[in-house]
């Protein structure tokens, strides 16, 4: 069974993060997972112009690492 078949299944407040410059996923893919889970959870979707795939070794690892922060502290 395809994944996209499964994320009904998910309820847990969700973090996406977007990197913009991503060599190996598909930029539409965290935009299309926001839009899908956002009517059954809370979902925080983040976009990061110019990161890399590998987001935590890039000038954006910072951002991202505030972000997620946030996030946890949120729903925590």
């Amino acid at each position: 069974m395809p994944i996209h078949d499964k994320l009904n299944v998910i309820k847990q407040p969700t973090f996406i993060a977007q990197p913009d410059a991503d060599e190996l996923i598909d930029r539409t893919v965290g935009p299309r997972l926001a839009d899908t889970l956002q009517n059954q959870t809370t979902v925080s979707y983040h976009h990061y112009p110019n990161a890399p795939h590998v987001m935590t070794y890039s000038p954006q690892g910072r951002e991202l690492a505030d972000d997620l922060v946030a996030f946890l502290k949120m729903v925590f």
